[in-house]
């Protein structure tokens, strides 16, 4: 649950117009009492190694790419373990997303997002949940009806069986049930079991939930 109060949030961003309207979001919404501003990621780093108060960090998938990508994650982590990061992106590659979610990002953020948009995935991510826009990690038409909302602490199986391991990296490529039936040559209706067992597990509702709670837990699809 969120303090009443939050100290402050640091935002990373090239483009002044968008970090000053988020700035302004982010202290008139989330009642933050600071909001710390920068263009420069190794300025921030540098500042954030400074100061442990900082609740939320909010950076551009394009800062995180020139610098190491996940490396950069894992490297913000290292300095504040408890900090939630938040990437805001045009656009982001699958393995890109699983790749950031795996190292410690807990949202991403669509550059277009409206304002109440923007609350809402911020107020999920300081919760201690994991926001993705809709559709980010989905493979199939129509799969996004539900917002992507992934418990902070999702249990991952102790160990999934050989045909759960095949489903879920095939989940994780952006398979539908029916493609995935055919490329193992079992039925439908039997992958929707495994499915439907592997949301069970994990406590979610839809398959980018689950990709994203698989990866946040460390999980990995195999090359």
């Amino acid at each position: 649950m969120m303090k009443s109060r939050l100290e402050t949030a640091l935002l990373v961003d090239e483009h002044d117009l968008y970090r000053t309207a988020l700035a302004q979001l982010i202290k008139g919404q989330l009642d933050f009492k600071e909001v710390v501003e920068s263009d420069q990621y190794p300025w921030a780093l540098s500042w954030l190694g400074g100061n442990d108060h900082v609740a939320l960090m909010v950076l551009t998938l394009d800062l995180v790419a020139a610098n190491g990508g996940s490396e950069a994650v894992c490297d913000i982590r290292r300095l504040c373990p408890e900090l939630s990061i938040v990437v805001t992106s045009d656009g982001a590659r699958r393995d890109e997303v699983l790749d950031l979610l795996a190292a410690g990002v807990r949202g991403f953020l669509p550059r277009g997002l409206r304002a109440a948009g923007v609350v809402e995935a911020l107020r999920t991510v300081l919760a201690g949940q994991v926001f993705l826009p809709r559709g980010l990690l989905d493979g199939e038409a129509g799969a996004n009806r539900e917002p992507v909302l992934v418990p902070g602490r999702a249990a991952v199986p102790a160990g999934l069986t050989a045909r759960q391991q095949q489903v879920v990296r095939l989940i994780a490529a952006g398979k539908s049930n029916k493609e995935i039936a055919r490329a193992l040559r079992l039925a439908e209706g039997t992958i929707k079991v495994h499915v439907n067992a592997l949301y069970r597990t994990l406590s979610v509702r839809n398959r980018a939930s689950a990709v994203a709670a698989l990866a946040q837990n460390g999980w990995r699809q195999a090359s």
